[in-house]
């Protein structure tokens, strides 16, 4: 998927400049990117709304829900974003299949694997340093189980704590845009009825409320697995050459062209 006439510049970027590119790119792609998003997130809102409704489980314990949930609502938007990326034309029955082949890694990994690492409570560094980027490496490298830990591994290597910090940035934003949100959209929402539209003000408990939890978490979720795949991209770069390669390839056609 590598080719010198990628949608973005590929070079080295910080993880604000990454953001920040998160935001542009949607903008650039924002019905494939948006569409492919809610491939992913839509079956699990349905399932969660059923499961809350229900009262199967506490709502306290719903964010770990969605935690052990965001590779698989993810996943479509990362094999989406792989072909966008670098111009290749998004074939959706494409795309099926390869999430198809690539859900049994992900079931192990991030159902099995992930969760025993963080009950082991010693595993928890393992886990961070080691797999935020279980899908890239399940759905766009193919990696086979065997060799999944050498190469997460390698991607990790000489980077775990700004991998680790990045994913608690995430974390500590995504709390303060799920916060933003939910009372951004309730208070435009309370201008129409007549209601309080200050920042004291605090939802009443109920379907309104459920509704907007719900769906900041998600859009979240949505926002913060396109920054992910970013990370990726830029990790790849660093450890790869990425830039350096396209570079070439461009000075070679040049070249060429000149030659003939």
């Amino acid at each position: 998927m590598l080719d010198d006439r990628a949608l973005i510049v590929i070079r080295r970027r910080s993880y604000p400049e990454i953001l920040d590119l998160a935001l542009l790119l949607f903008r650039l792609r924002a019905r494939s990117i948006g569409l492919a998003a809610l491939a992913g997130i839509a079956p699990l809102a349905v399932l969660d709304a059923g499961i809350l409704e229900s009262d199967l489980i506490p709502r306290s314990a719903w964010f770990g829900l969605v935690f052990l949930q965001i590779p698989f609502a993810t996943a479509p938007l990362s094999l989406v974003l792989s072909d966008a990326l670098f111009r290749i034309r998004i074939r959706p029955a494409a795309i099926a299949r390869r999430l198809a082949v690539g859900l049994p890694g992900l079931i192990v990994w991030s159902l099995i694997v992930r969760p025993l690492l963080w009950v082991s409570i010693v595993g928890i560094p393992f886990a961070l340093a080691r797999m935020p980027y279980t899908v890239e490496v399940v759905l766009l490298e193919r990696v086979p189980f065997s060799r999944f830990w050498r190469r997460t591994a390698v991607l990790a290597r000489g980077a775990e704590g700004s991998m680790v910090l990045r994913q608690l940035a995430a974390v500590v934003l995504g709390l303060v845009f799920v916060r933003c949100f939910m009372f951004g959209i309730g208070g435009l929402a309370a201008v129409f009825v007549g209601d309080d539209v200050s920042w004291s003000r605090d939802l009443e408990p109920g379907l309104w409320r459920s509704l907007l939890v719900q769906s900041s978490v998600w859009v979240a979720v949505g926002f913060f697995g396109l920054a992910r795949f970013l990370t990726y991209i830029d990790r790849r770069i660093r450890l790869e050459g990425w830039d350096l390669e396209l570079r070439l390839r461009a000075v070679a056609r040049e070249i060429e062209r000149q030659i003939e």
